[in-house]
Order: C-alpha cells, then structure tokens, then sequence
C-alpha cells in the first residue's frame, strides 16, 4: 500500500482554492534523504481532492516545483526553484512560499533560519 504524501495545513488548501494569494508553508525533509534523494519525484505536501489542486514536490533534478490547476481557463501550471542550496546546506526547517494568480505562479524557498 502506497503513503500519501501529506496534505498542506487546512488554512493553506483553502488559500489554494482562490483565484490568487501568496502562503507560506514551513516543510522538514525526511531524515532518511538527508544523504540521497530517491530516484522519483518526491510529492512534498499537496491538497485533497478539491476544485483547484495544488502540489510540491522535489524532483529528481533537485528543482522545488509547484504546480496549480486553478480554474479551467487556466489551466495546470508550474513553477519551479532550485533547492540545491537547501539541500547541500541540510538547513531545516524550509520555508516555501507559493504565489499564483491568473497570470503567473510562483515558488521560493529558504532555510527558516535565513
């Protein structure tokens, strides 16, 4: 049986439904990929099933992607930032702010402690 990977706090998936906003999430990386990440994307938190679905993921280019369905019109969009610096740092906890709207999408990420 498959893990799930885990849902973005309650406040966070309802700012996800809107048109637009910015959220931050604070995100720990596993211990067990301190030394090497696995070879697939790795889906970091995302939403449940809603009307607008959102993810994170790291993946195997150590690239920090976000990606948002948002309204049909819109369409699925990404946006995506390299964690190498976090990841060779092994600074956590992450802060990863999210920002979307009609026309663009964007994710930065830095060590809490930056």
């Amino acid at each position: 049986m498959s893990r799930l990977a885990p849902a973005f706090p309650p406040d966070v998936a309802a700012a996800l439904q809107q048109r637009s906003g910015t959220v931050t999430v604070r995100y720990t990386l596993a211990a067990r990929y301190a030394d090497a990440l696995p070879p697939f994307d790795l889906v970091l938190m995302r939403t449940e099933y809603e009307r607008v679905l959102a993810s994170i993921s790291l993946d195997t280019k150590r690239q920090l992607r976000f990606v948002r369905t948002g309204d049909p019109s819109e369409g699925a969009r990404v946006a995506r930032t390299d964690a190498t610096p976090l990841l060779e740092s092994g600074s956590h906890p992450w802060q990863i702010a999210l920002t979307w709207d009609p026309d663009q999408i964007a994710v930065e990420a830095h060590a809490s402690d930056a």
